[in-house]
C-alpha cells in the first residue's frame, strides 16, 4: 500500500493494519493451528470481489483474512520433532519392524518419527531427544512406543513400555503440559520429573529420582510418588506397593540425568 492509500484509512482500518505490523514471533498451541488450518482449506477465509465494489470495504473485509493469512504462514512448522541423540553398545535395534545394527547412526537415525515403536536388546541403549521438551533413555532389552503426536489444548504426550526399561527427563518446554505413559499394570501421568519406567513379566515398578509422578493401575488409583520412592504394580491382582527406589535403577536415573545435565541448552 502507498503512503497516500495509508493516510486515508479510517481509524478501525489503521488499527487492523497495526496489528498485522505488530505480529511478532509467537508459539500458538496444536488446536489454534489446526483450527486455521482448516478454516484455509475449506475457504472460510476467502474475501469475494465484486466488479464495482467498494474499495474501501474490499480493503477491510480482506485486512483481518491476510491477518490470519500472515499468521499461519509465521505459525507453521513449529513443533518440535525427535531426534536421535546417542547409541551405544552392540546388536540389532529394530525401529517399526525394521532392523537395523547398533553401530548404524545415520540408519537408525533416518527412521525416529513420532509413533516410532523401539526395539531394543539386552547390548545396546539409545537416547531420543523432543526439543526442550524430554529425553527419553531406552535402554536393555526393551520395547518402547515414543509419543505419537501432540492432541488438545492442553498437550498430552503419550506413550507405552511394552518391556524393559524406559528413562525419562522432562525439559523446560514440558511446562503446563503432560506425559502419559502406559504398561500392562498401569500408568504413570508426568508432569515435569525424572523417572524410570521398569516394565518386566508380571509387574511394572517406576522409580523417581526428581519431581512427583502420578502413578496407578488406572486413574482412580494413582498415588502421587515423591522423589527417592517407587511404585511397584502387579499383574497378578496383588496391592500396590511403595518404597525406597531401587538401587539399579536409582544409577540408571543418576547417569541418565548427569549425561543430559545440558540437553535443553
Amino acid at each position: 500500500m502507498s503512503e497516500r492509500q495509508d493516510m486515508n484509512l479510517t481509524p478501525e482500518e489503521r488499527r487492523l493494519q497495526e496489528a498485522i505490523r505488530g505480529l511478532g514471533e509467537v508459539r500458538p498451541d496444536d488446536a489454534f493451528r489446526e483450527r486455521l488450518r482448516r478454516k484455509f482449506m475449506s475457504g472460510d477465509n476467502i474475501v469475494p470481489l465484486k466488479r464495482g465494489g467498494n474499495r474501501r470495504r474490499l480493503w477491510a473485509a480482506a485486512i483481518p483474512a491476510l491477518a490470519a493469512v500472515f499468521a499461519f504462514l509465521l505459525l507453521s512448522g513449529d513443533d518440535p520433532s525427535w531426534v536421535l541423540e546417542s547409541v551405544t553398545g552392540t546388536g540389532t535395534i529394530e525401529v517399526d519392524g525394521r532392523s537395523v545394527d547398533a553401530a548404524d547412526f545415520a540408519g537408525l537415525e533416518d527412521l525416529v518419527k513420532p509413533g516410532a515403536r523401539f526395539v531394543v536388546p539386552a547390548t545396546a541403549e539409545l537416547e531420543l531427544r523432543l526439543g526442550k521438551v524430554m529425553v527419553f533413555g531406552i535402554i536393555r532389552d526393551s520395547d518402547v512406543t515414543i509419543p505419537a503426536e501432540l492432541g488438545g489444548l492442553e498437550t498430552i504426550y503419550t506413550a507405552t513400555v511394552d518391556q524393559g526399561e524406559l528413562l525419562v527427563k522432562t525439559g523446560p518446554a514440558f511446562a503446563g503440559e503432560e506425559l502419559l505413559i502406559l504398561t500392562s499394570e498401569g500408568r504413570i501421568e508426568l508432569v515435569g520429573t525424572t523417572i524410570a519406567v521398569n516394565k518386566g513379566d508380571g509387574f511394572t515398578c517406576v522409580c523417581v529420582l526428581e519431581g512427583t509422578a502420578k502413578i496407578g493401575k488406572d486413574e482412580a488409583d494413582l498415588d502421587e510418588v515423591s522423589a527417592g520412592y517407587r511404585k511397584v504394580m502387579f499383574a497378578d491382582g496383588s496391592p500396590s506397593i511403595i518404597v525406597d527406589i531401587e538401587v539399579g535403577h536409582e544409577k540408571d536415573l543418576t547417569d541418565f540425568e548427569t549425561r543430559n545435565k545440558e540437553a535443553f541448552d
